[in-house]
């Protein structure tokens, strides 16, 4: 809305508030005002605010110092009553009639009182309500008397006094702080505009209601949610906004306008009203007296919406409501059209016609601007989710690897609509969704999500060759270890967006000497897997040991009368070792090629699987063969053994097996004292033969 900001010089005369006196006039605007303490005027009046306007008149609803009621004086803040500050309506009129033509004078009722409900206005309880406030407050008493006990009473009786000087255009109200959270004030704002149409005999089209809106930043700013529904119950009602007016007066209260709020208040409610009232009625303006008047720039822009896939409108679908001239012989002219059967996006132009009674007719133009509300269609679940293979160790795909053809919509009036992406600088492993935006020409503009999947196909990078194998050297006589004295340590290996995998496998508990494979599986979230095998060398270092038994002398005897006797003549009896894990390793011996008379020494030797070995020294002692005689002498309990030499063994056995007697060889003869053995057979072992004695 055009706001227009004047200056004066101000000038205070000495006769503000002489009495005006006049028959009733058309030109006359009057304009009916109520409301609480924003409408009464509670901000400071400065010298900016004092004009000597002639064309703006009050005519008083109280008496109080030179006031007197239904008396008309020129209007000079305060203009509610003696008492009180700078209000909307000081604006309201003084813009009026710098706007207005010259010819028009403005004059204003105003009736409010501080702090009541709406309910001071209601025909039938504004008494009431008035005692109950005194009750309530020692200020009301003097209110009450000055407005004679009902201030509606007196609202309408003071209209009715300046009703028969000019004719009543308009009412504005400035309420509802009070009955924040009242449900009922709409109904209770219409019920009294009714009341003050009917007890006026006004007509109800022809006088408009303005509400303003409360201070946007005060404590009652809830209630403009309210307000702004009055237009709801009767087209009559207009609303006057307070938006952008943010500054409260200091008094603590945080509801009232300050002096500079008044002012553009005022100018807001005159602006609105400027809208409501005949073009004729504005400075400037020229009728065509050749046939019918009409502004044509109140033929406004209309604005259709279309939200279907059509490309125009119907005529035949859209009701618009025709405009009226005034012709110079005061006639009502009803514009004609004719109408275009669609009405198609973009910027349409219509006349409409006015014709009088005498055939003179006038144009105007109006705009019908059909607006393309309809987004381009596109089925977003024909668009596949699209994989692509990461067969590198990045986290991403670069956008420039990934090709993708764009979908087409469809749209209302253009045949195809390319979609348009803003990529991603890259596309990371999993789901990836990016949104296709189709725009036409209008600006419609929808979109369509797609996914792209980034399935990593790489492997986790592992060097196998930095494992090295477990070694494990066992010298005891145990087949394998125990696994944890390995200390086997968990590899890792490296996943694409630097993730580091741990190695999984297998591991007994127990490995037994030899060389074993641990086969180490890297597995990344997606499944991908390396695989590196370590050795583990369990080494026997463990000889085996020789059995406990093992003859260390053994004795052989040479053939009779000889000197010596070939190995291979001979046969010795087989050592043998044991193993770790109880292996038999039997003993490997290499003899020399004779045996002769007295000691010979052979080494045997015991290797196992691991090519440890042990050895054994053996000493094969030869013994000259004579032929032996035995010789009793029982007269003398001894017997005599010839051929023997010295150390050689002798063993008795009884008949039974038991041995009874052993000693070695002490010469040639050898003697053994028989005196304590009992009379019997005996059997002697010499030289791995058996002979037969009888004790008598």
């Amino acid at each position: 809305m055009r706001r227009l900001l004047f200056s004066f010089i101000l000038i205070l005369t000495a006769n503000l508030c002489q009495k005006i006196s006049a028959a009733q006039d058309q030109n006359f605007h009057i304009y009916l005002c109520f409301g609480q303490s924003n409408m009464e005027g509670e901000a400071p009046i400065e010298s900016q605010d004092i004009f000597n306007n002639k064309r703006f008149q009050i005519i008083s609803s109280v008496d109080c110092q030179t006031r007197h009621t239904g008396e008309w004086m020129i209007a000079t803040p305060p203009l509610s009553r003696c008492y009180v500050g700078l209000g909307p309506i000081d604006y309201f009129g003084h813009t009026l009639t710098e706007k207005l033509n010259d010819s028009i004078r403005i004059g204003a009722v105003i009736v409010a009182i501080s702090g009541t409900k709406i309910d001071l206005f209601l025909k039938d309880s504004c008494e009431a309500y008035m005692k109950k406030m005194i009750n309530k407050s020692s200020d009301m008493i003097k209110l009450y008397d000055l407005y004679g006990g009902n201030p509606y009473k007196r609202f309408i009786d003071v209209a009715k006094m300046a009703q028969k000087d000019g004719i009543i255009k308009g009412i504005l109200l400035h309420q509802g702080e009070a009955n924040l959270g009242d449900s009922l004030w709409i109904k209770k704002v219409n019920s009294i505009y009714n009341d003050i149409i009917t007890e006026l005999h006004l007509e109800k089209d022809s006088v408009p209601l303005l509400a303003g809106e409360v201070l946007q930043t005060g404590i009652a700013s809830r209630m403009n949610e309210t307000i702004n529904q009055l237009p709801s119950i009767n087209p009559n009602f207009h609303i006057v906004s307070s938006d952008s007016i943010t500054d409260a007066l200091d008094d603590g209260l945080n509801v009232h306008f300050t002096s500079e709020g008044y002012r553009e208040m005022g100018r807001r409610y005159a602006n609105k009203m400027i809208e409501l009232l005949p073009k004729s009625s504005l400075k400037h303006f020229m009728p065509d007296t050749t046939g019918s008047s009409f502004d044509c720039d109140l033929l406004n822009d209309n604005q259709l919406d279309i939200t279907t896939p059509n490309c125009s409108i119907y005529s035949s679908d859209i009701t618009l409501p025709p405009p009226i001239a005034n012709d110079i012989t005061k006639e009502k002219i009803v514009g004609t059209l004719s109408a275009p059967e669609k009405y198609h996006i973009g910027n349409n132009t219509i006349y409409w016609t006015f014709t009088d009674s005498a055939g003179n007719s006038s144009q105007c133009p109006q705009n019908i601007i059909v607006n393309d509300l309809f987004a381009p269609y596109f089925d977003c679940q024909k668009l596949p989710d699209l994989s692509f293979d990461l067969n590198t160790i990045n986290c991403s795909l670069d956008s420039s690897e990934i090709h993708l053809t764009a979908p087409i919509a469809t749209d209302n009036c253009e045949t195809a609509i390319v979609g348009t992406l803003s990529a991603p600088k890259e596309y990371f492993i999993g789901n990836n969704t990016i949104y296709w935006t189709f725009t036409d020409s209008a600006g419609n503009s929808s979109q369509c999500p797609q996914t792209i999947v980034v399935l990593d196909k790489a492997a986790p990078i592992v060097n196998c060759n930095h494992m090295a194998p477990l070694i494990y050297d066992i010298f005891t006589s145990d087949c394998g270890i125990n696994s944890q004295l390995l200390n086997i340590q968990t590899p890792y290996a490296i996943d694409n967006c630097d993730s580091i995998i741990e190695g999984k496998t297998f591991i007994p508990d127990y490995y037994e000497i030899g060389i074993h494979n641990i086969d180490w599986i890297f597995t990344d979230k997606y499944g991908n897997e390396s695989t590196c095998t370590q050795k583990v060398m369990i080494n026997d270092r463990f000889a085996p040991v020789i059995q406990k038994d093992a003859e260390k002398k053994h004795f052989i005897i040479l053939p009779l009368n000889a000197n010596d006797i070939s190995s291979n003549e001979i046969e010795l009896p087989s050592l043998f070792a044991t193993d770790n894990c109880e292996k038999i390793i039997p003993g490997n011996v290499s003899l020399p090629h004779y045996f002769s008379i007295g000691d010979n020494n052979i080494v045997w030797s015991f290797s196992d699987d691991s090519g440890n070995i042990s050895y054994f020294q053996q000493n094969i002692y030869a013994i000259k063969n004579f032929e032996l005689q035995l010789c009793p002498i029982p007269t003398q309990n001894r017997l005599f053994i010839y051929g023997l030499e010295q150390n050689e063994e002798i063993t008795l056995y009884n008949t039974i097996g038991q041995n009874i007697y052993q000693t070695k060889s002490t010469g040639n003869p050898t003697t053994i004292d028989m005196t304590n053995f009992t009379d019997n057979l005996y059997f002697i072992f010499i030289r791995n033969q058996y002979y037969k004695i009888i004790r008598k």
